[in-house]
């Protein structure tokens, strides 16, 4: 079972990777322009550097092949009855295996094709305008007609079909399956890991990852008469193969080549390999997903775009937003504007300080209540003033009205007080924290959430940096561990006056 599902063909590539690579190759100085570009083997197996050297190397070379999808439905009518059933395989030279590869593939791009069925009036668009073969001796070359624009608005087609594909069938499985399993945001989250470690261990934006490189969990489970059987939420090679053109198109990296790294002989056992950069800055297929929209960013400082940038960063590593426009939208508004406001407070004193001081000489110790009566209020009332009522609520009913403030109806806003008898909260905001658990479980439906904190534990002079009133904490729970919650920890230090004070 584990072989077969390892196992990936160079015909399994998706015809989308052939537009990736005709986008990475094509004239960016007119989208609508029609352009003509040679593509050929040589194309994906660069190391080979001419075409008479690749040609060599598969020379009297024969493949036995097989169509995968038949290999699958196989190995599932051997579990059935108990026996091996073998796939049908045939003989073919290697240079007929691959100059039918790119054929087939570019035939379904003139022809144009969906991922799913369309029942619209568009129907299958034609994604280039056509090919001819330029050179037929060996391995053929073809010459290619595309408009850019078409080639970008494919990719983003084919995201969104994907992207419907993905939740159909998380509806379909999700409460008929046990237990969770790695799906796109989980495999999603370990491809950008192991950039990120790439990238700081060779000290490069750019950094070559082939879809070997980076983790792939598999999740199995037991059936009723005790037999293993792979979750269907698991992703295969193939599904890895496309996944960081989804990642692009969610702006979260730039792919600026991809090439073959396995041997041409080995067609069975194919590594696509992609050259990519993080952040995402080029955003060749024009995502919306950016840290912070230009028209804010003349009213913060540099400081402040670098941490809401970092913060952001973070979310994104986890995939939080993924096919959620409207999440990442109200968390951007949300983050912004409490930096902002924690800025304010560490240059302010009568921001929040002095009604805290009020509170403190007017009430008996026993009976301080600084969460609800003081900083609930306060907040609540300046983040009415700017969204407005309707996207603010305070006490809402989900979760017993345990939580403070829920924004836009998908983020919690849990707040707490830091007081005297706690220890230092610089040492102590981690995940450690005390209030992380509760503020999580509130963030669990989305994966992310608001813990802010009023700090009033020790007074002290000195002016305290912004970059100490913030933290990323990471919650993860056992009913989903493949998935943890992001909790962005925020501090409002009213321990010491302004700097004209001092």
């Amino acid at each position: 079972m584990a072989d077969k599902y390892d196992r990936f063909q160079v015909a399994d590539i998706d015809p989308i990777v052939i537009v990736r690579k005709l986008i990475a190759k094509a004239r960016r100085d007119n989208m609508r322009e029609e352009q003509s570009i040679k593509l050929s083997l040589i194309d994906f197996y660069p190391a080979y550097m001419t075409m008479d050297l690749l040609e060599a190397e598969l020379s009297g070379l024969e493949f036995e092949v097989f169509d995968s999808l038949t290999e699958q439905l196989s190995s599932v009518m051997s579990s059935v009855l108990k026996t091996e059933v073998a796939p049908h395989m045939s003989t073919m030279s290697a240079i007929a295996y691959y100059n039918t590869f790119l054929e087939k593939k570019l035939e379904f791009l003139r022809k144009g094709g969906r991922y799913f069925p369309t029942t619209d009036e568009t129907g299958n668009a034609p994604i280039i305008t056509d090919y001819t073969i330029t050179h037929t001796d060996g391995l053929k070359t073809f010459t290619v007609r595309f408009q850019l624009a078409m080639l970008i608005e494919a990719v983003k087609q084919f995201i969104a079909d994907y992207d419907r594909l993905q939740g159909k069938m998380h509806q379909l499985w999700e409460s008929a399956i046990e237990s969770n399993a790695p799906s796109i945001i989980k495999q999603g989250q370990l491809f950008m890991e192991q950039v990120a470690r790439m990238q700081k261990l060779l000290g490069l934006d750019k950094v070559n990852i082939g879809i070997r490189d980076w983790g792939m969990r598999i999740t199995a489970r037991v059936s009723d008469k005790g037999d293993i059987i792979l979750h269907p939420f698991n992703m295969n090679y193939r599904g890895k193969a496309i996944l960081p053109i989804y990642l692009e198109a969610r702006g979260l990296i730039d792919i600026h080549d991809l090439s073959m790294t396995n041997r041409p002989s080995d067609y069975a056992d194919a590594n696509l390999q992609y050259t990519v950069s993080r952040p995402c800055i080029v955003n060749i297929l024009g995502s919306d997903n950016t840290a912070i929209p230009l028209d804010q960013r003349k009213s913060l400082t540099e400081t402040h775009i670098v941490i809401i940038e970092r913060i952001f960063q973070e979310m994104n590593d986890a995939l939080l937003f993924a096919g959620k426009p409207k999440l990442r939208h109200s968390f951007t508004e949300l983050l912004i504007w409490f930096i902002k406001k924690v800025s304010f407070c560490l240059a302010e004193e009568k921001f929040l300080q002095k009604k805290v001081a009020d509170y403190l000489d007017h009430h008996n110790k026993s009976h301080v209540r600084l969460e609800d009566d003081v900083f609930l209020p306060a907040i609540y009332e300046m983040l009415v003033n700017s969204f407005g009522e309707p996207r603010v609520i305070k006490k809402p009913e989900r979760y017993n009205g345990e939580i403070d403030i829920l924004f836009d109806n998908c983020i919690p806003i849990e707040l707490k007080a830091w007081r005297k008898k706690h220890k230092d909260i610089e040492g102590t905001s981690d995940e450690k924290f005390p209030h992380l658990g509760q503020a999580a479980e509130y963030a669990s439906h989305d994966r992310v959430g608001f813990l802010v904190v009023l700090d009033i534990s020790r007074p002290r002079k000195g002016v305290r940096n912004i970059e100490n009133c913030y933290r990323v904490l990471t919650k993860e729970f056992d009913v989903n561990k493949q998935l943890p919650t992001k909790i962005v920890a925020l501090f409002f230090d009213c321990n010491h006056g302004p700097p004209s004070r001092l």
